[in-house]
């Protein structure tokens, strides 16, 4: 099992459909690094054996969720560093606590609005 950084496409760059504080859908393409700590890795194994993508996946794809609904829509626009920030501050908080993984890259590609 590697410990390097691992490549992970949030989505496989796919865009997600979220919705903002005030109701309105966004669509994120968002992209994440993550990286197993090296000193978890047998705890890490013991947990999931080799199946922690999805698992690092599904808690990312909430994180990013719960994170968007904080934010107003016209925010995404006008605070997209800090909203970029939050939500990386709150993937790894996650992920650190629930799969032994850190995530040193994350990415905010593009914001959309559907018409």
């Amino acid at each position: 099992m590697p410990t390097a950084v691992s490549k992970y496409p949030l989505v496989d760059a796919a865009a997600k459909h979220l919705w903002s504080k005030d109701g309105q859908e966004v669509v994120l393409e968002i992209g994440l690094y993550y990286r197993v700590m090296r000193e978890k890795l047998v705890d890490l194994y013991y947990k999931f054996e080799q199946d922690f993508d999805p698992k690092v996946e599904k808690i990312s794809r909430h994180a990013i969720r719960d994170t968007c609904t904080r934010f107003n829509t016209i925010e995404f626009f006008e605070e997209r560093p800090a909203i970029q920030d939050s939500m990386m501050a709150e993937v790894n908080r996650r992920v650190i606590a629930q799969t032994y993984c850190t995530v040193p890259l994350f990415s905010l590609m593009s914001i959309d609005v559907p018409k």
